[in-house]
């Protein structure tokens, strides 16, 4: 598995969790590897990801990933540098790119560098995402944090992270008709078969991973859910996320993707009724609103869901939504990728 962490402006906790991944992984007997994206830090944040280099130099020094690919623990530590900070969803866009390219057929787990994924925790998630993988299944797995933190019972989950994550989680079963615990976790789990698509998702910051949720359900991709600890700091003074502007970019898709569902019962009703009214018989007039309804709203939803640009390819018989792509597609997708530059890639 390919553990995937956006980091921007991170502090130590960073590379206390690589090395408690390390050991967690030694202790199951799995092996991993790690992908740290610096999202644009800049020159003050470079000693951290500094010492993440020199461990990672010192947990894999093996000379080839395929001979350590059978020992347990890390098996690499890369850092892809972006020279700008374009957002948490551009950052996963450009690992999800990396790994298409680096780590072929391997799944992604996507955790977060402030050290609130517990290293057992984004193992399970791998692990679940793997046997996802191996029965060909397009599955994204999402670790939801239900279990309280034995470390610290008596730690109250934020206030805004109650409200929040309640109010997402109704909308989104509105809107998809799915049963949710978390839709906020960062905590997940890619096969790969839905990277391609994964990749091609619109978004560059913290909407990019609630786009991901609204779009699985329209494009064969299953959710699964493993519970995990829930760990929250005091005061989350390590969060970059703007509770106005960050909020509206979440809740503006789902807002709109709720309308254009709701829409298909308007206009069901409506048709229904004035094709009645011209004489036709019930069941001619029942069956014509349902047309008029289905077409409708898949226009309505190819408008929302692609951000009103035009509409995607069809798709191809055992791919997502029209992205599906040969060998030769990926490494131009990964070569066209958000400030990728693999002279900037440093890895162990």
């Amino acid at each position: 598995m390919l553990i995937l962490i956006p980091a921007y402006k991170p502090d130590t906790s960073l590379v206390r969790l690589i090395d408690d991944i390390d050991a967690r992984a030694h202790a199951e007997g799995t092996s991993a590897r790690v992908l740290v994206v610096n999202d644009g830090s800049g020159p003050d944040f470079a000693p951290v990801f500094g010492q993440v280099e020199r461990l990672g130099a010192r947990l894999a020094p093996a000379p080839s990933v395929e001979r350590r690919l059978t020992q347990p623990g890390l098996v690499s530590v890369t850092v892809l540098h972006l020279p700008a900070n374009g957002g948490k969803g551009a950052a996963l866009r450009a690992g999800i790119a990396w790994a298409q390219q680096e780590a072929p057929g391997e799944v992604v787990v996507t955790a977060d560098a402030d050290g609130q994924h517990l290293p057992a925790d984004i193992l399970a998630v791998g692990r679940e995402a793997e046997a996802r993988a191996s029965a060909g299944q397009k599955t994204l797995v999402m670790g939801v944090r239900t279990i309280a933190d034995p470390a610290a019972p008596d730690t109250r989950v934020p206030l805004r992270s109650r409200v929040g994550n309640a109010l997402t989680a109704a909308l989104f079963g509105l809107s998809t008709g799915q049963k949710l615990a978390d839709t906020q976790t960062g905590l997940r789990g890619l096969t790969p078969q839905i990277l391609p698509w994964a990749f091609e998702l619109p978004g560059d910051r913290y909407e990019y991973e609630f786009n991901m949720l609204l779009r699985a359900s329209r494009c064969g991709v299953e959710l699964a859910q493993v519970p995990i600890t829930k760990v929250y700091e005091p005061g989350n003074p390590t969060s970059h996320f703007n509770p106005v502007l960050d909020s509206l970019r979440i809740y503006t898709p789902l807002l709109a993707f709720l309308a254009a569902s709701f829409s298909g019962f308007i206009i069901d009703t409506v048709a229904l009724m004035v094709l009645a009214a011209l004489g036709s018989p019930l069941i001619l007039a029942v069956v014509g609103a349902r047309v008029i309804s289905a077409l409708c709203n898949f226009a309505l939803n190819r408008i929302v869901l692609h951000d009103g640009g035009p509409p995607a390819d069809p798709p191809l018989p055992g791919t997502l939504c029209g992205t599906g792509c040969s060998d030769s597609d990926d490494q131009h997708r990964f070569a066209r990728g958000p400030h990728l530059d693999r002279a900037a890639a440093t890895g162990r």
